[in-house]
């Protein structure tokens, strides 16, 4: 699974807590998906709306997760 998380949260200066914060997810939950270890949809859609009301632009699950395969 490929996925742009870490570098969107960077570029926006965000930390890793305060994205799992806003995206009403754990850090730890936040690291695993970082690292490309498990995700599943309705995560990745709660991670991809926090990051579209940081950088108020729309950030979709397509885009930051290509070729992804969900859990669940």
């Amino acid at each position: 699974m490929k996925n742009k998380i870490r570098t969107i949260r960077e570029n926006a200066e965000i930390t890793m807590t305060a994205l799992a914060i806003r995206a009403g997810i754990s850090t730890s939950s936040l690291s695993l998906i970082e690292r490309q270890q498990s995700c599943v949809r309705s995560t990745a859609e709660k991670i991809c709306e926090a990051l579209s009301e940081i950088m108020e632009t729309k950030v979709t699950v397509e885009e930051v997760f290509e070729g992804a395969k969900f859990f669940r």
